[in-house]
């Protein structure tokens, strides 16, 4: 995640829970995070975001796919 993270701006990511992976020509990963925006207009509303990461086999990484969650209490 730290890999596939260090040049994205405008969010944070921060990894909550792993869903799991995929091998293919590298390695997918489903991974759960909490997502905070670094844009002030966004006030900072944390949200809950699945990021997609894909390992390459030369260890690169990088986010292939991000799917907000959308919870709701009834």
């Amino acid at each position: 995640m730290e890999k596939a993270t260090e040049t994205l701006t405008g969010a944070t990511y921060e990894p909550v829970a792993y869903i799991g992976s995929q091998v293919v020509a590298g390695t997918n990963h489903a991974i759960l995070c909490k997502s905070t925006p670094s844009v002030a207009e966004l006030n900072g509303a944390t949200t809950y975001v699945l990021v997609y990461v894909y390992q390459d086999l030369q260890g690169n990484c990088e986010i292939t796919e991000t799917t907000d969650i959308e919870m709701k209490v009834s």
